[in-house]
């Protein structure tokens, strides 16, 4: 957008700001390494741009996600480093509300991909919970990696799950299309569920989920 606009990304923050926008998301960190990052995603914002850019969203207002992307090529050291550019961004913003593990889903078959296994995906999103401290959620993807391994990410880390997909036309999902199915989902889990806004206000939906299901 400063490319196109000729304007600074705090400038262009504010105009968006006064058009109505109060959050950003958390897309597009993947691996906040630059050699993953020249393999993965060569044509986005370097691991240093990502980092400025996020942290003038929240100087400017704009709390959000973040998330990291991993089942491709990265070490083990490179998914720590990754943590770690997170968190210490959090330690001087505050501005991330949440945080979401991904599995590598690329569109086309050029990229190498390593199946990620459900064992595999708890520890990282274990590790997630642990390390992030500074950060107060930590949400699961039932859109993309199913029901079953959504209900044990509810008892290895997470606290929150992907949001009811009507339409999705990224990735293909396996999420929960209805209210009536999320709150089925999580009382079967043995969850009670709980209606949120993007700041994790529960108490402006009163009981109205008691009554859904």
């Amino acid at each position: 957008m400063e490319k196109i606009t000729g304007l600074t990304l705090k400038e262009v923050l504010r105009i968006l700001k006064q058009a109505g926008l109060d959050s950003v998301p958390g897309a597009g960190a993947e691996i906040l390494t630059d050699r993953m990052r020249n393999i993965i995603s060569p044509k986005k914002a370097t691991t240093e741009e990502w980092v400025r850019a996020m942290e003038t969203c929240h100087e400017a207002g704009l709390p959000g996600s973040a998330n990291i992307v991993f089942g491709s090529e990265e070490t083990q050291e490179e998914v720590i480093e990754h943590l770690s550019v997170v968190r210490n961004l959090q330690d001087r913003t505050g501005g991330f509300l949440s945080f979401i593990p991904w599995t590598f889903q690329p569109q086309t078959k050029r990229f190498k991909v390593r199946a990620v296994a459900t064992q595999e995906y708890l520890k990282v999103l274990g590790i997630c919970r642990i390390f992030l401290d500074n950060i107060s959620h930590i949400e699961t993807s039932v859109m993309v990696l199913g029901k079953g391994v959504g209900q044990l990410a509810l008892t290895s880390g997470a606290d929150d799950i992907s949001s009811v997909v009507i339409e999705e036309n990224v990735l293909r999902s396996y999420g929960l299309k209805t209210e009536k199915e999320a709150v089925k989902f999580l009382k079967e889990g043995g969850f009670t569920p709980k209606r949120r806004d993007l700041f994790y206000n529960y108490d402006r939906y009163g009981n109205e989920l008691a009554q859904v299901f």
